[in-house]
């Protein structure tokens, strides 16, 4: 995860920058633009801002390790599954 800000909605208070224990917010062009390679998705940010301009998001990468995660997971439980079909398929 990591934190979005909405330049329409916000109203460059700094207390995004103020707050963010990692450093990750910076003010670019009279902006605060947060910089994804820093941002741990704490939400610090988000619950400082009284305009409720920032959000946390998924990036795709996450997402996508995410359903590897569980299609893995899956495949664990259909093996389980086909195993105690075979059991009670032997004992009959």
């Amino acid at each position: 995860m990591r934190a979005i800000i909405n330049k329409f909605i916000c109203r460059r208070c700094m207390r995004c920058v103020i707050s963010c224990p990692q450093g990750a917010i910076k003010i670019v062009n009279g902006y605060p633009e947060v910089d994804k390679n820093l941002c741990r998705g704490c939400g610090i940010c988000l619950n400082n801002c009284p305009f409720r301009a920032i959000s946390l998001i998924l990036d795709r990468e996450e997402v996508l390790d995410e359903i590897k995660r569980q299609l893995k997971q899956v495949a664990v439980e259909m093996d389980n599954l086909e195993k105690r079909l075979d059991s009670i398929r032997t004992r009959r």
